[in-house]
């Protein structure tokens, strides 16, 4: 009995060992199995990871080429747009050149008409602007030459012509041109005007002294504003007794007077005025004169100015015309055989354009 229960007791101790290996074995599979899904489910995420990294840089690379498929575009289409541009600046400015030499001649013409006819007329004006500063002049020195007639009082006879009585006008007075001083009324016989005269110049003074000559108003009162009397027959006033002239009607010789004794009276001035001005007038003709040299020096040298101006801008519109079409040949050439570079066109047009700048620089 106790045989039969210990084979008993080993048969179950063997079967738990194998139960216990078969759930080991069982659990070292699902492990397994676990692990391989985990593996295989790690390595397709890492396909799709990959995948769209590969996608991500494909459409990254397409969008890359198609931006720089467009900026070559764009810029395709700016350069064929300032070639354009260029073209079309480059014809408008040969038309614009053309007809700036169109109007160049067409003013040259005109400036050729015209300087045919400048110096003539400018010399007619002359003549005439001569001819009128010449009669002025010669109205002044008449103005000059005739003697001044001195400050007298204009009677003119108030009731009939019998009874001589008068009265006085108003008379300019010494210190303006302008002021009126009215005098009072005189009472003046025949003859009395030259009398009195008579006695001033016998006098040496300016008004009689009625102590001097008693009479029916045969005198005037003293003026203190002309300390001096006016000789009627003298072109100065001054003290009367140095004062002799050779005739009653006309001087021959004007008074020799001191500065000192000369009296600055009206009379002075004006004829101290017309001399002043009939030398003005002189020295006026003669800058009149000079003015006219100088202007008719002037016009020739503007009309040698204008015709060199306009030599140059000729010369220098041929030359940037000439440039022009020796760059236009060169294009030519170069597009029968290899191209030029987009620079090198760039540069010679901007040399042509510095030219034609230049030129026109030069011409102004």
């Amino acid at each position: 009995m106790s045989n039969a229960s210990n084979d008993e007791t080993i048969q179950q101790r063997c079967e738990r060992i194998l139960q216990a290996q078969a759930a080991r074995q069982r659990a070292r599979e699902e492990e397994i199995a676990r692990q391989e899904a985990e593996f295989a489910a790690e390595m397709e995420r890492i396909e799709v990871e990959e995948k769209a990294a590969r996608e991500a840089e494909e459409k990254r690379k397409a969008e890359e080429q198609r931006v720089a498929e467009e900026k070559r575009r764009a810029e395709e289409k700016r350069i064929a747009k300032e070639q354009r541009m260029e073209e079309q600046q480059r014809q408008e400015e040969e038309k614009r050149v053309a007809e700036e030499k169109k109007k160049l001649e067409v003013e040259k013409k005109k400036l050729r008409q015209k300087r045919s006819t400048a110096y003539t007329r400018l010399v007619e004006e002359n003549k005439k602007e001569k001819e009128r500063a010449a009669k002025e002049l010669e109205r002044r020195q008449k103005s000059i030459s005739k003697p001044p007639q001195p400050d007298v009082q204009v009677l003119v006879p108030t009731t009939s012509p019998r009874r001589k009585t008068f009265k006085s006008k108003a008379i300019i007075s010494d210190e303006s041109d302008d002021e009126v001083v009215e005098q009072p009324r005189e009472v003046m016989p025949r003859g009395a005007k030259r009398k009195r005269t008579i006695k001033m110049i016998a006098k040496g003074g300016d008004n009689l002294d009625p102590d001097v000559e008693k009479g029916d108003n045969t005198s005037l009162p003293p003026d203190p504003s002309q300390p001096h009397s006016a000789c009627s027959r003298c072109v100065m006033i001054g003290r009367p007794s140095d004062c002799r002239p050779q005739s009653t009607r006309r001087p021959t010789q004007a008074c020799e007077l001191d500065e000192d004794d000369v009296y600055e009276g009206p009379a002075v001035r004006v004829g101290e005025r017309r001399r002043v001005e009939g030398t003005e007038v002189a020295e006026q003709l003669a800058r009149i004169a000079e003015q006219n040299q100088d202007l008719v020096k002037l016009l020739r040298q503007s009309l040698v100015v204008q015709e060199q101006m306009l030599g140059i801008m000729v010369r220098a519109e041929k030359r940037g015309m000439e440039a022009m079409e020796e760059s236009e040949k060169g294009e030519d050439e170069d597009e029968d055989g290899e191209g030029e570079e987009d620079e090198e066109e760039i540069e010679n047009e901007e040399e042509k354009r510095a030219k034609i700048r230049e030129g026109k620089k030069r011409a102004e």
